[in-house]
C-alpha cells in the first residue's frame, strides 16, 4: 500500500508541475537569467527531460559495462540546441505527450529499485522522480518569474 501512495503522490506532483509549465503564457524570447538561456530554451529543456524521464525510470543497472559518468550539462545544452527551431507550442505539445507516456510508467514505477542511467544511476526510482519533480518546479519558477504572471 506505501509503495502504491508513493506512485500516486509522483503521478499528481508530476501531473501537477507540467500543468503549470503548460499555462505559461507571454514572450518567450525574453532571456531567463538562467545560464543564457530564454524562456523558449527553459521550455525547450523542461520539455526534453519530460521526454527522457521515461528510459530514466525504466532503465536497469547494467554489469556488464563500466560506468560512465552522465555530463548532464553537455546532455541538457545539446537537447536545448535540437530544439532551437521548433516553436513554443510544439515544444508544449512534447511535453504534454512525455506527460502522458511517463503518468504510465510511474504508475507501475518500483519505487525502491535503482535507476540505471543518467546522473542519479543507483538511487532508488522513488526519490530519482521526486527529485525531477522538484528540479522542474525550479524552472517553473524562473519561467514563471521570466514570463510574469498570467495578469501582467
Amino acid at each position: 500500500m506505501a509503495a502504491e501512495l508513493e506512485r500516486l503522490c509522483l503521478r499528481a506532483g508530476m501531473a501537477d508541475v507540467v500543468a503549470q509549465i503548460l499555462a505559461a503564457e507571454g514572450d518567450f524570447q525574453r532571456p531567463t537569467g538562467y545560464r543564457d538561456w530564454t524562456a523558449k530554451d527553459l521550455l525547450a529543456h523542461l520539455s526534453s527531460t519530460q521526454a527522457a524521464l521515461v528510459a530514466v525510470a525504466t532503465s536497469q543497472a547494467s554489469t556488464d559495462r563500466p560506468e560512465e559518468r552522465f555530463d548532464s550539462d553537455r546532455w541538457n545544452a545539446g537537447q536545448v540546441r535540437r530544439r532551437a527551431e521548433q516553436p513554443v507550442a510544439a515544444l508544449k505539445e512534447e511535453l504534454s505527450a512525455a506527460r502522458a507516456e511517463l503518468d504510465a510508467v510511474l504508475a507501475e514505477l518500483p519505487v525502491a529499485e535503482t535507476i540505471g542511467t543518467g546522473p542519479y544511476a543507483g538511487e532508488a526510482a522513488a526519490i530519482v522522480m521526486a527529485t525531477m519533480i522538484e528540479h522542474q518546479r525550479g524552472h517553473l519558477a524562473e519561467l514563471t518569474r521570466t514570463l510574469g504572471s498570467p495578469s501582467s
